[in-house]
């Protein structure tokens, strides 16, 4: 099984990305397309360490982290743009951990978790201000991941989607 800095290695890289969500309120489909780069972050890494502090977790436990941007279109077309800082913290004796994001918002400022399944698949749980964001990333090979996610808000799931990423280029080789 991957420990989570593997797996972050393992999602290194430039990729591109189909989505289809539903957005279940409305009972409406969303397609997409785009690009997602993901870079690794040091543990040690001053973006790291600074969004570990800005939790208030001790930078010392931090496993590894990853920064994403992203450039995506929806068939609306409406371009979409973002970037992001993820922090994994070390985790526990159960095998989960701390998910440390970049905040929206000064109030979304709740950790996020995450563990691992027994078939090797990245479970994540991130807070919202009135609910949650559960996703799930598997690798299909080196080259092809999957993602599905659920929102889920206190009246109810209101949002699912489905991802499949193929990585543009080659396996990024391992880290030394």
């Amino acid at each position: 099984m991957l420990t989570i800095t593997e797996f972050l290695e393992k999602c290194a890289g430039k990729w591109f990305s189909q989505r289809t969500g539903h957005n279940l309120i409305d009972r409406k489909s969303v397609l997409g397309r785009g690009e997602l780069w993901m870079d690794l972050l040091a543990a040690d890494a001053p973006e790291a360490i600074a969004l570990a502090q800005q939790y208030g977790v001790d930078a010392g436990t931090i496993a590894a982290g990853l920064k994403l941007r992203w450039e995506g279109i929806t068939a609306s077309p409406n371009k979409e743009l973002g970037s992001s800082t993820l922090v994994a913290i070390l985790p526990d004796a159960t095998g989960k951990g701390l998910l440390l994001a970049t905040p929206t918002t000064a109030t979304q400022l709740k950790p996020g978790t995450y563990s691992f399944g027994t078939d090797g698949t990245l479970w994540l749980n991130l807070p919202l201000s009135d609910g949650a964001i559960e996703e799930r990333i598997w690798f299909a090979s080196d080259n092809l991941r999957f993602r599905s996610s659920t929102t889920t808000r206190s009246s109810g799931m209101t949002f699912a989607s489905f991802c499949s990423e193929i990585r543009m280029g080659v396996t990024p080789p391992k880290a030394a």
